[in-house]
């Protein structure tokens, strides 16, 4: 379930360039790859789900868009 990782990736705040494909939102796993063992994990630990959110956000990056790309799971 590719879209599920990828949704997972944009929540943490990694950018769109490093895991998908050039141009496109199609998930790239030889960009994605490394960084599951490496980034995600880190920044999982540090996600604070609660609390106002004080980073600057990508629209890909906000909870709608990312309920969007997974709606066709539910």
């Amino acid at each position: 379930m590719p879209l599920i990782l990828q949704a997972l990736f944009f929540l943490n705040k990694i950018e769109r360039e490093n895991i998908c494909e050039p141009g496109s939102n199609k998930l790239s796993w030889k960009k994605a790859k490394e960084l599951v063992t490496t980034e995600l994990p880190t920044r999982m630990k540090d996600y604070k789900v609660y609390g106002e959110k004080k980073d600057e956000y990508r629209p890909y990056m906000r909870i709608n868009y990312v309920e969007g790309i997974i709606a066709q799971y539910n």
